[in-house]
């Protein structure tokens, strides 16, 4: 009899501690699901309105939004257009920049893309925030009125090229925090990029990637990355 009570006893702990470990997996999934499900598409959403032969709905941070889907978003917020034609990622067989200069001979994705991805962040920082770092720090190496709009400014630091790094200040433009826009470019790294980052709304920013043998048109490049975001809605 003890021994039948012995065994009980350990079959019912044993049964305690399964059920137990269960609900905290259950529990740690749920969780994992409901984090990822605040930057994708899940079952039971509802979405908002949008219209489908034109606009594409995302989510990113937990925000519906709604988008023109010639130039991507969907499903996670990642656009782009050509450059200098602006013509929208996918709409391609218009852009100018894949008319071939000779038979055989296209430009590549990367020479001519303006890629930008909407991130949900609670970061505050932009990148003209490296520029007046290295003003305080005194830095500065130099800066240059290149157009009454443009500046290039180089910085002092240490994990750039040759000790520079490169920035492009569209002076006469303002990001949504009220700072100058401004592009970093290290065209000596792997990928030949300028990249950038700005709050766009709040726990939302946008990040840009493009060439750096655009960089000298970074006013125009920004200004119409703004021109297509003043499309998205939030749903």
């Amino acid at each position: 009899m003890r021994a039948y009570l012995r065994v009980l006893l350990f079959l019912l702990a044993y049964i305690g501690l399964t059920a137990c470990d269960s609900e905290q997996r259950t529990a740690r999934y749920n969780e994992r699901i409901k984090r990822e499900c605040l930057n994708r598409i899940c079952k039971g959403d509802r979405l908002p309105d949008f219209d489908k032969t034109t606009e594409s709905v995302f989510k990113i941070g937990g925000h519906f939004l709604v988008a023109p889907s010639a130039y991507g978003f969907a499903p996670y917020g990642s656009a782009a257009f050509y450059w200098p034609s602006k013509v929208p990622m996918r709409q391609g067989d218009r852009a100018t920049e894949f008319i071939p200069s000779k038979p055989g001979v296209l430009s590549n994705y990367f020479d001519v893309a303006i890629e930008f991805f909407i991130k949900a962040s609670d970061s505050t920082g932009e990148t003209y925030g490296f520029i007046e770092n290295a003003q305080k720090q005194k830095k500065m190496v130099r800066r240059k009125q290149i157009r009454p709009d443009l500046e290039r400014v180089e910085v002092e630091d240490p994990v750039g090229v040759n000790g520079i790094s490169t920035f492009y200040v569209a002076t006469g433009q303002k990001t949504p925090s009220g700072l100058p826009p401004a592009t970093a470019c290290r065209d000596a790294y792997t990928y030949e990029a300028c990249t950038s980052g700005f709050v766009w709304k709040d726990g939302l920013r946008v990040y840009v990637r493009f060439n750096h043998r655009h960089a000298q048109d970074w006013p125009e490049i920004y200004r119409e990355i703004v021109r297509v975001l003043n499309q998205v809605k939030e749903g």
